[in-house]
């Protein structure tokens, strides 16, 4: 799914994404609205649903790409 937004917001430690939002008293399926934003989490908030992606939090390892003196990085086996 491409991301259409770029709202993020923190919740319970973790980082998400809001992918769309909409007033609670609309919203009839959260479980079937989760599956077409490919959505993981719902969160309920002053009337309003918000459907959120969780970002993975990133980590760099260097060990494992070797950068040569020109050209693209290769990774090592």
């Amino acid at each position: 799914m491409i991301p259409t937004s770029t709202h993020l917001v923190r919740f319970n430690d973790n980082l998400l994404q809001i992918l769309r939002y909409y007033p609670e008293s609309r919203v009839r399926d959260v479980d079937g609205i989760k599956k077409w934003l490919n959505a993981d989490i719902a969160i309920r908030k002053e009337g309003i649903m918000y459907f959120c992606q969780t970002i993975e939090e990133a980590v760099e390892i260097d060990d494992q790409v070797e950068v040569p003196k020109r050209g693209r990085p290769k990774k090592i086996k």
